[in-house]
């Protein structure tokens, strides 16, 4: 059953292929390919006119949110996770609607939806904040799930690319790389923190944690390139 509502810690990690490498191996001896072990996700991310929603994520706040639009296809007919995602002292909290894309597009276009919790509260956010498509934001996953009842989950992202125009989330070409080089976003997603058998071999490497906001970081490389320009 696909989950609407979720809690849990993450903590992620930036891999140069290398490293990849030796943490995959790890990873495969205690966890097994997820169900969806191989994807490709598109989002299209939601903000204010003045993006106040990223500038308030880049400083930190003790609560901070976001609002995107999630496909795991490029069809019209995928199923768009329509999430609220927010983190209150270190915690995640991730609410979504599931609809499909007619619906999504209707909502957009008009502002109709059916009755639903998310979906309320999304709305709400909408129209309280002004909201509006902002950025698309594709990459490739790979995730692993605990071979024992535990909740941790391992996921690996990488051919991390955007674009800020065009925001369909069917639309995946005429994208901007954001890494120069093969680069690999590790998240480890639990309720218990990370097993000792992992951090033993992070350590082992010295590969510490970072906070690592997608759509920050590719807001500020844009921004940043706005403010370089003559």
């Amino acid at each position: 059953m696909l989950q609407k509502f979720f809690k849990r810690n993450e903590e992620k990690f930036i891999l140069s292929p290398a490293q990849f490498k030796f943490v995959e191996r790890v990873v495969k001896k205690h966890m097994s390919p997820d169900e969806h072990f191989r994807s490709s996700i598109h989002n299209i991310y939601f903000d204010t006119p003045h993006d106040d929603l990223v500038i308030a994520s880049i400083e930190s706040p003790d609560y901070k949110y976001k609002v995107r639009a999630r496909s795991y296809g490029t069809k019209s007919a995928d199923k768009i996770f329509f999430e609220i995602k927010s983190k209150l002292d270190g915690t995640v909290y991730k609410r979504r609607a599931i609809i499909n894309h007619d619906e999504y597009l209707s909502y957009l276009s008009d502002g109709k939806y059916d009755e639903d919790q998310v979906m309320n509260e999304l709305d709400y956010i909408f129209k309280e904040k002004s909201l509006m498509p902002k950025m698309y934001i594709a990459y490739d996953r790979s995730a692993y799930a605990a071979n024992d009842d535990s909740d941790l989950r391992i996921t690996f992202d990488t051919n991390l690319r955007s674009r800020i125009h065009e925001l369909l989330v069917t639309k995946t070409d005429e994208c901007e790389e954001y890494f120069p080089e093969k680069t690999y976003i590790m998240e480890v997603k639990t309720k218990n923190g990370i097993p000792k058998w992992l951090l033993d071999a992070l350590l082992s490497k010295k590969i510490y944690s970072t906070s690592f906001s997608k759509y920050g970081k590719i807001y500020q490389k844009y921004n940043s390139k706005e403010t370089n320009k003559c």
